[in-house]
């Protein structure tokens, strides 16, 4: 039962991913350039080298705070964030735009389906290169279950939604998600999935792609005409 609601769970998510440029309008340019500018937007401040310095220096306390089992939340809140952080917090962030901001946020139709274009794109960019990291550094987690620790992709995807959020619709959207990201990465330690750095790391990193993605939405001129590019939004999932 459990595998089948993971299956499912997956499945919705990669079918929100994949079709979520079909009818959207593009920003200018083509949408490999939207992933690039993205990406190098989120990059752009220099200041991200010193938050990874920090995440870096911090990791120093990794095995001493895992050492103390730390019981951060009641076991109910720790659940919540272990299943919003792992595609939940797409699906609500996807339902939060489409439904204008459940109101608050009128838009007309292209406007929010462009919306939902940049947010499934920051998203997508963010588990592509969450995935990579957990690739090349192979960090055993701290309960022994396997080598991609870090950095933390639960940490990494609600920080994302958070930021975007946040950039795109301001505090009344950010500061919920950004506290559904906090309790979602300290339930990563409650239940001993990650080290303090790959939490901190997976912050850092979704946080970044989220903010850069939408200051480019924000920023950019769309055009009007809608183009179909879920070929690329698959290769960048996997």
């Amino acid at each position: 039962m459990r595998r089948r609601k993971l299956f499912f769970h997956r499945g919705l998510c990669l079918l929100l991913l994949t079709a979520a440029p079909l009818p959207a309008a593009e920003w200018g340019g083509n949408y490999p350039d939207h992933i690039w500018q993205g990406t190098t937007a989120a990059f752009n401040n220099p200041r991200w080298l010193f938050a990874a310095g920090a995440v870096a220096g911090l990791s120093a306390w990794d095995r001493d705070l895992q050492a103390a089992h730390p019981q951060l939340m009641p076991a109910g809140l720790a659940r919540f964030g272990k299943y919003y952080g792992f595609g939940t917090n797409y699906l609500a962030g996807s339902l939060f735009i489409l439904t204008d901001g459940l109101g608050g946020w009128p838009m007309s139709r292209r406007e929010r389906l462009d919306s939902w274009q940049s947010f499934s794109e920051a998203y997508a960019a963010n588990v592509a290169a969450t995935a990579v990291l957990k690739l090349a550094t192979h960090r055993l987690r701290p309960d022994g279950s396997g080598h991609d620790s870090f950095p933390s992709g639960h940490a990494s995807a609600s920080a994302c939604v958070a930021a975007h959020l946040q950039r795109r619709y301001g505090a009344a959207a950010g500061l919920p998600a950004a506290a559904a990201a906090l309790i979602t990465g300290a339930s990563r330690l409650q239940h001993e999935r990650h080290w303090l750095s790959d939490v901190l790391a997976g912050a850092l990193l979704g946080g970044l792609i989220g903010d850069g993605f939408g200051q480019l939405e924000r920023s950019s001129g769309r055009n009007q005409q809608a183009q179909t590019r879920w070929q690329v939004d698959l290769l960048l999932i996997f």
